[in-house]
């Protein structure tokens, strides 16, 4: 207010309508993608943005990770052989951890849905990613667009997305775009700079482009994958103990001895004269007898009364308690058995065992004579159809001398061949293909827990070094709020390390 020096009739105007300008802060971004956990939309179908200041109150409000059932560890006996970890598919959480670690605060999160289990190729739709821009012509509030989970589609389906939304930020003139650059064509052949560089520019067209900034590569982060030892599948492991589990959070079986005479089995019964309860072990079956005045055991009290067996009495059975450990052991309304997680075919008690360790749920074999040398072929496999072995022998008769052949392999698709009992059986042709028996489809992370405790371990450790790479919008986002709000908005986000 003016200082009023001399006498006299002033005039002070006071405003009674609100600034034409509204005071917004300039780097807000907005993350468009999908989430564990979504929103529930609006009458029109939009999904809404929601506000959030940590990677705390992002996981409250839209879940963890994706947990990617792509994950393949290959191994052979104890040693790691290689790792193959899948391309992030569903990028916001890992986005939004990539943010905050470069100074992000406030943002907003359009979640466009939940994530889709068990697809080979996830399938995103552009009108979604729509349906989010609609969101955004309704608020001022966000001024920075990541477009995040849209580098999945189509290329061009992504850029013309692009269009639209540099068309937004030019028409409502208070926001920017930050655009990732794609690396990779939609055969999923990598580009090189100029390749990619070249592409951008042919397909988002010449308007409105000072409304946003285009950033290439991706980068490699120090953000590991997100990943379970449920989600991570093991090529190669030879599985020589069985089990059954009675429940994640109970009590498991687990079996190494020798299956040759019969597959081993485990019961539960309870006993119509017994007062305490006790194991037996015969036939290669393990049962439990429960006590006349039990329904159930606990599983610390199984496993106190299965040790009580002295070790040289147990054939190869043990037990191991899971998760909590707080479900009790109930009567089986069925003798259960204890499964391998490979594939297999045994000829005969002392004949020839053909296994088979690898990703594909199916397998089978052929073994035939007369050939003109003793061969081992692994004929491509088409889609759908089982991996297959093909034994012809010229004049191979016992099972060591076929083992002996087969030890010259250099690379056995992951099969293998071993000799049951003492081996004095020969090998049996068998004309057609046979198919390999299959407990399970394949060998989790989590089911060598327990009986390979050591390679589980090393693996985890492993995984735990495997760095996510990822679009550079994300960690952009984060520069742009820190240099905003620590030193302003004149301040170019330029020289400033990822």
């Amino acid at each position: 207010m003016a200082q009023l020096k001399t006498p006299g009739v002033y005039t002070k105007e006071t405003a009674t309508l609100a600034p034409s300008v509204a005071e917004v802060s300039t780097a807000i971004p907005v993350f468009i993608g999908y989430t564990e956990i979504t929103q529930e939309r609006d009458a029109d179908g939009l999904p809404p943005a929601v506000r959030v200041s940590s990677m705390m109150e992002y996981q409250e409000i839209f879940g963890q990770s994706y947990l990617d059932p792509s994950y393949t560890v290959k191994v052979k006996d104890f040693d790691i052989i290689d790792i193959q970890t899948p391309d992030t598919t569903y990028m916001v959480s890992p986005c939004m951890a990539f943010f905050f670690k470069n100074g992000g605060s406030v943002c907003y999160v359009i979640s466009l849905g939940t994530y889709e289990a068990e697809l080979e190729k996830v399938e995103f739709e552009k009108a979604e990613f729509e349906k989010a821009l609609s969101t955004l012509e309704k608020t001022d509030i966000p001024t920075l667009i990541c477009l995040t989970d849209a580098v999945n589609l189509p290329a061009d389906d992504y850029h013309d997305l692009i269009q639209q939304s540099l068309m937004q930020c030019a028409g409502m003139d208070n926001r920017f775009c930050i655009l990732d650059v794609l690396n990779q064509d939609d055969n999923g052949d990598n580009l090189s700079i100029d390749e990619a560089a070249a592409k951008f520019r042919e397909s988002i067209g010449n308007n409105n482009l000072m409304y946003g900034g285009a950033y290439y590569p991706y980068v490699k982060t120090t953000i590991s994958h997100a990943f379970s030892d449920s989600s991570v599948r093991l090529l190669g492991y030879d599985d020589d103990i069985a089990e059954y589990i009675a429940d994640p959070n109970g009590i498991a079986f687990y079996y190494d001895g020798d299956e040759t005479t019969k597959l081993p089995q485990v019961d539960v019964e309870k006993s119509s004269t017994e007062t305490e309860s006790k194991f037996t072990i015969t036939d290669n079956k393990l049962t439990l007898t429960l006590a006349k005045d039990l329904e159930n055991i606990s599983p610390a009290e199984a496993l106190k009364d299965f040790n009580s067996i002295p070790k040289d009495d147990r054939a190869g059975f043990s037990l191991a308690i899971q998760g909590t450990g707080d479900v009790p052991l109930v009567l089986f309304d069925k003798v259960q058995n204890l499964n391998y997680h490979e594939g297999r075919y045994i000829q005969s008690n002392h004949g020839l065992g053909v296994f088979y360790h690898g990703s594909s749920a199916k397998a089978s074999f052929s073994l035939t004579y007369g050939n003109t040398e003793d061969e081992f072929l692994f004929p491509p496999p088409a889609s759908g159809q089982p991996a297959l072995l093909e034994i012809k022998l010229k004049g191979i008769t016992s099972i060591k001398d076929l083992l002996k052949a087969w030890d010259k392999v250099t690379d056995t698709q992951f099969f293998s061949l071993k000799g049951q009992g003492d081996m004095n059986s020969d090998p049996e042709e068998v004309q057609g293909e046979t198919k390999l028996y299959f407990a399970t489809k394949y060998v989790l992370l989590k089911d060598i827990k327990f009986d390979k405790g050591a390679l589980y371990n090393d693996i985890l450790a492993e995984l735990k070094l495997k760095r996510m790479v990822l679009p550079p919008s994300a960690g952009i986002a984060g520069i742009y709020a820190n240099i905003d709000n620590n030193f302003g908005v004149w301040q170019a986000p330029a020289n400033t390390g990822i």
